[in-house]
């Protein structure tokens, strides 16, 4: 799997990995329902203080995990969920990224065109 990042919704900063050479910074990744997730060295795959953004992305789409299911096929099932609903669909709700935590607005995520690596 490869890199994926986002520039932070407050300051249109991009989000940098641990693998980049570069220091991480902390951000706060917020949910429509006001959780925070909180990290302090973002790995570069997508995984913001325990969450997967992508699972967010269907949870907060209306998509749901089901317990009935083979727990490793429904996560990479959400997943990709998430991430369709992340590339094609405009109308999607997303997480916000912030430096400094404030509520969540409903914006788009920016992805990082360097993939938080390749500067």
């Amino acid at each position: 799997m490869g890199f994926i990042s986002f520039k932070t919704t407050d300051t249109n900063r991009s989000i940098n990995n641990a693998h980049s050479g570069i220091p991480t910074f902390k951000v706060v990744l917020v949910d429509d329902n006001g959780n925070e997730y909180v990290e302090h060295n973002y790995n570069g795959y997508g995984i913001f203080g325990g969450i997967d953004i992508f699972i967010l992305i269907a949870e907060m789409n209306g998509y749901l995990f089901n317990d009935d299911n083979d727990p490793d096929q429904e996560y990479e099932t959400l997943r990709n969920l998430g991430i369709q609903l992340y590339y094609e669909e405009p109308e999607a709700i997303h997480p916000n990224i912030y430096e400094v935590p404030q509520e969540w607005a409903n914006v788009p995520l920016d992805s990082c065109e360097a993939q938080g690596f390749f500067y």
